[in-house]
């Protein structure tokens, strides 16, 4: 589409130029034309490599799912980024780059066109996926005793989490309340509380109707 627009003006200003300007207009036109052809093989290798990267981790037990959650997760840019992304780099263009990989269309909505054109969100990506399986093929999360969700322990191994700070309250009221994620855990534990009381009060008022209809069925028996 941008080749063909560059060469609807270039094609105009050839008509308004003499023509000893053609022969250099058209390898202005040329050029234009490989640069875009360059861009697009390099994002299709991304996309591939991405892919690639996503089928090897389903063998080492890290599904897509697992991928997501990483994903959504983490807040570390990979080393090896490029520069123009920088250490400041919105991992949230990666996340949307990786859901629209993965089908995920809902949630890769974009206001700036397709995630999938974003190459520092595709490059971004594609060295996030290589760290998750560097990490799975030396072992990382495979030990016997490892019972967390392979997504929590490479939080914790390669971005440096802490355990509490992937514990998140997912409740979907919590959610949408403007809250730090120590206010949802507060919060969310005492919601615990409440509910665990709530089953409690339940289980004795029924073991007390119970016990009354047992004494209210002997009194009239015995009546």
């Amino acid at each position: 589409m941008r080749a063909s627009l560059q060469v609807t003006r270039l094609d105009c200003k050839a008509r308004a130029s003499p023509p000893r300007s053609l022969p250099k207009l058209r390898l202005v036109v040329v050029a234009c034309a490989a640069q875009d052809a360059a861009l697009e093989t390099k994002r299709l290798d991304y996309i591939k490599g991405c892919t690639t990267v996503l089928s090897e981790l389903k063998g080492l037990d890290f599904g897509r799912d697992e991928a997501r959650m990483y994903f959504k997760a983490a807040d570390k840019v990979p080393k090896g980024a490029p520069k123009a992304c920088g250490l400041d780099f919105d991992l949230t263009r990666s996340r949307a780059a990786l859901y629209a990989m993965l089908g995920d269309e809902e949630l890769s909505e974009s206001s700036v066109g397709s995630p999938l054109f974003d190459m520092e969100a595709l490059k971004v990506s594609q060295l996030m996926l290589a760290d998750i399986w560097r990490w799975r093929r030396k072992g990382g999360g495979l030990e016997d005793n490892d019972e967390e969700r392979p997504h929590k322990l490479a939080l914790e191994q390669i971005q440096n989490f802490k355990p509490e700070d992937i514990e998140r309250v997912t409740s979907t009221i919590l959610d949408g309340l403007d809250m730090t994620e120590a206010d949802k855990r507060e919060l969310g534990g005492a919601v615990q509380k409440v509910a665990i009381g709530g089953i409690q009060g339940a289980v004795w008022g029924s073991l007390v109707l119970a016990i009354l209809g047992l004494l209210l069925f002997n009194f009239l028996r015995s009546a």
